[in-house]
């Protein structure tokens, strides 16, 4: 608007922003990102690289799966040491079409442990 000689003051542009529901940069985060995810849009690098700052599994967003248990994403990591029991390892997974996820924790980080959480 400045480029067509058109002054609106900073007040105006917040106030416009919170009848649309987009007042804050959250809200305004959130309806890129809901908008994108109805219909790919071409995003400019500074948005993209501000939802990823924000949000960081909008990095991953090519993995997509077609219905739940298609596609799952496992890790396997130390969640800390109980006296006489030993390491503890929480054993991870997570649905990429749901983002639903579970776990299961296991003195061992085996690869049959991890198997065990499937199970």
């Amino acid at each position: 608007m400045a480029l067509e000689g058109r002054r609106v003051s900073a007040i105006t542009v917040q106030k416009i922003l919170n009848d649309k529901n987009l007042g804050s940069r959250h809200e305004r985060w959130l309806a890129l990102e809901r908008q994108n995810a109805d219909q790919v849009i071409e995003l400019a690098p500074e948005q993209v690289a501000f939802l990823e700052k924000l949000n960081p599994c909008f990095k991953e967003r090519h993995v997509e799966s077609g219905r739940p248990g298609q596609l799952l994403s496992s890790d396997t990591f130390m969640v800390g040491v109980l006296k006489g029991i030993g390491r503890v390892y929480l054993h991870a997974v997570v649905d990429t079409h749901s983002s639903y996820a579970f776990g299961f924790l296991h003195v061992s980080k085996q690869p049959e442990s991890a198997v065990a959480v499937l199970h």
